[in-house]
């Protein structure tokens, strides 16, 4: 009798032993899949905020194409409007492409970068220096070539985009004597025409101004920002005027 007790005890051992083994094994694999589950978690948090910035761009993308085709748009109106002679139709043609150009400003409000169309224009103007290729440039835009072929030290094409026969005793300055004064102080910081805000473009007859705030521009404790301006004059194509910003 009492062998049978002592092999009854020993083989209930054994079945405890084994459940144990079993149990452990099951804690260790339920384990390994809530680890496995988390890191997916993590995974798939990091594949929405990627998507949540494509998004983003794609928004902005969206935006700047919008604009850009309906610029496009409207100087084909405004070439067919010339080819029939409706003087009218053109300038209003002329007057919503500024708007809009205005509009793009704030959508990449960097002055010193150049769309797709004012590249090709300054190539284009740049090989002869012929201002009828500038013909149908707005303000804004004659703003920006000068701005960037300046901080590209190109000052021959900046000094091609002034005024003319000017009154203004800067206007009597030769090319010669420009580009020598431009390239003798060539490091001017550039940062007023980045990240700019509250773009506006006034043109009053012959005469446009370029307004703007910069976000690394000057700010006074007591007014606030300092808004900057570019000065233009309109002669065969709007040119820029001797010191535009003073």
């Amino acid at each position: 009798m009492k062998k049978w007790l002592i092999l009854v005890i020993v083989l209930l051992m054994v079945g405890c032993q084994s459940n144990t083994d079993e149990m452990t094994l099951k804690v260790n694999e339920l384990q390994d899949q809530v680890s496995k589950l988390e890191t997916t978690i993590i995974e798939l948090e990091k594949e929405n905020d990627l998507l949540a910035n494509r998004v983003e761009e794609l928004n902005a993308r969206n935006s700047e194409e919008k604009i850009k085709d309906a610029i496009e748009e409207l100087h084909e109106a405004l070439a067919k409007a010339k080819e029939v002679n409706t003087q009218t139709s053109a300038e209003q043609v002329k007057d919503i492409i500024e708007e809009l150009e205005t509009m793009q400003s704030y959508v990449y409000p960097d002055l010193i970068e150049l769309s797709n169309e004012e590249a090709n224009m300054l190539r284009a103007f740049k090989v002869e220096y012929d201002p009828g290729v500038l013909i149908d440039a707005s303000p804004l835009s004659i703003c920006k070539l000068y701005l960037y072929s300046s901080s590209q030290k190109d000052f021959e094409t900046c000094y091609e985009l002034y005024i003319k026969d000017s009154e203004d005793i800067m206007g009597y300055v030769e090319k010669d004597e420009y580009l020598e004064i431009r390239n003798r102080d060539a490091n001017f910081s550039y940062e007023l025409f980045t990240d700019v805000y509250d773009l506006e473009v006034e043109i009053e007859d012959d005469e446009a101004i370029i307004l703007w705030y910069a976000k690394d521009g000057y700010n006074d404790p007591l007014q606030g920002p300092f808004r900057y301006g570019f000065t233009l004059t309109k002669q065969d194509i709007w040119r820029v005027n001797f010191l535009p910003m003073q």
